[in-house]
């Protein structure tokens, strides 16, 4: 590849100087200083890897416009995370965070004597971990609604040693958990722009603070009006906004437009549930009468046997052998109740005591093949 060509397009896009006498290309002092020296090429490189992120994505991006539903963050690629990962890391720096704390009056010195701190929409943490090597004596909590996200943030905690002063949980701007006493400080590092209901999140944030502290957003420098923003760094705005933050904050209010609705419809649908367990009919009685599983066959049997088996004497049956508590069942064919008549078998040789039960009026008998009753007289 000849780099000339290269060159030629720079040149033509301004970036780099061309010398037709000479015939060279040299990179200005103004370029060199945002690209090389500065935090610009790192910038390039991340949205350039959102971009190239976004172009594989297009057919769901497609879909969103056609139906109006949003992409929330969680639907993005990985790649598209690690390229707003890495723009976020030169955006908000420890210098840059530091600097944004200078400006709320006494707040870093309270967190330099271990105040308490709220990252909303953290993402990968990298505010959040910037705050905690600012402030070793703070307690920093970092809160986002994507718990992949959740999940990165805790393994860059770790590797930046900060992990047993940041604590990362999934949780969403308006379910802000808040301790006893409230935060001295919550944040929103480019954040409140994308969500789906902006003012209930400053509201909730507003309730978690403690006396005397702050909310602090940091945003992107735009204007209110649109014909303010007709310039490069708007058309840059704009761009991100239709592709990226606008969708994430339509998800999001769908959704919690989705949860509000069936939170409403909650009381009427424990009714319908009643109404259809009222209209089930009735489970039948079940026949016979409930008998305990260990309680003897008539016919005794030897000292201390059981009423596992058919055979009313022997050895117990694997029931009875299987639990010492006997239980109620329900009477079947082998255990049907007694009926007039029935003569208890007498005792067995070598003692025994007759069974329990009072003997029935020696009228009639059973069968001798079931073996619970004398042969009659």
């Amino acid at each position: 590849m000849d780099a000339r060509e290269w060159l030629k397009a720079q040149a033509a896009g301004g970036w780099v100087a061309y010398d037709p006498a000479s015939g060279r290309f040299t990179l200005p002092d103004e370029v060199a200083a945002a690209l090389v020296h500065g935090p610009g090429g790192a910038i390039v490189d991340a949205c350039v890897t959102m971009m190239l992120a976004m172009g594989k994505d297009f057919p769901l991006y497609e879909e969103a416009f056609r139906t109006g539903r949003g992409v929330a963050w969680q639907e993005k690629s990985p790649e598209y995370l690690d390229g707003a990962n890495a723009l976020t890391r030169v955006a908000v720096g420890p210098v840059q965070v530091a600097a944004f704390l200078a400006g709320l009056d006494g707040v870093a010195a309270r967190l330099g004597e271990g105040g308490r701190v709220a990252d909303v929409g953290c993402g990968y943490g990298s505010p959040t971990i910037a705050l905690a090597q600012a402030y070793e004596h703070a307690q920093v909590w970092g809160f986002d609604a994507h718990d992949g996200s959740i999940a990165r943030a805790r393994k860059a905690a770790a590797a930046a040693g900060v992990a047993d002063r940041v604590r990362f949980e999934v949780a969403s701007a308006k379910d802000l958990p808040v301790p006893d006493g409230g935060y001295d400080l919550v944040t929103f590092f480019d954040v409140v722009h994308d969500l789906g209901d902006p003012v209930g999140a400053l509201a909730r944030a507003r309730d978690a603070l403690a006396e005397g502290s702050a909310v602090m957003l940091v945003e992107p420098l735009g204007a209110d009006r649109v014909e303010d923003n007709l310039n490069p760094i708007g058309r840059m705005w704009y761009g991100a906004s239709v592709i990226a933050c606008t969708p994430n904050a339509l998800a999001h209010a769908r959704r919690a437009d989705r949860h509000a609705a069936r939170r409403a419809d909650r009381p009427a649908r424990a009714g319908r549930r009643r109404a259809r367990r009222g209209a089930r009919p009735a489970a039948r009685p079940r026949a016979g009468l409930p008998r305990p599983r260990a309680a003897p066959l008539l016919g005794g049997g030897q000292p201390g046997q059981g009423a596992g088996s058919r055979r009313g004497g022997g050895r117990p049956g694997p029931r009875a052998r299987r639990s010492r508590h006997p239980r109620l069942l329900p009477a079947g064919p082998a255990r049907r109740p007694l009926a007039a008549g029935h003569r208890p078998r007498p005792p067995a040789a070598g003692g025994g005591d007759a069974h329990p039960w009072p003997a029935p009026p020696a009228t009639a008998s059973c069968s001798p093949r079931r073996g619970c009753c004398a042969p009659p007289p």
